[in-house]
């Protein structure tokens, strides 16, 4: 049996504080998630459809481009392929010790 309340174990920390973070946090990622996936979008589809930029020096570089327009999107895949390898390797380490 714990010596210990229930109140002393949780810090006086409301219950609504970590919701609320993690809705935010939430939030966050997937609004960077959209910027990144209009930002690739562009790059790679709209930027070539659009007629030759004569303004902004970044724009005219993304239109020009013909390497990096298709190295991000694929370095996603291996992201992916990686984060799953860890994923697995991880698994392996902890039940090894167990």
């Amino acid at each position: 049996a714990s010596t210990h309340s229930l109140e002393e174990l949780e810090g006086g920390c409301s219950a609504r504080g970590p919701e609320v973070r993690l809705v935010v946090t939430g939030a966050l990622l997937l609004g960077l998630a959209a910027a990144a996936l209009v930002a690739v979008t562009f790059s790679t589809v709209v930027s070539k459809l659009l007629p030759q930029a004569q303004g902004p020096t970044w724009l005219v570089a993304v239109q020009q481009d013909t390497y990096y327009c298709l190295l991000v999107p694929l370095t996603v895949f291996v992201y992916i392929v990686a984060a799953s390898v860890h994923w697995v390797m991880g698994k392996v380490y902890k039940h090894a010790y167990e």
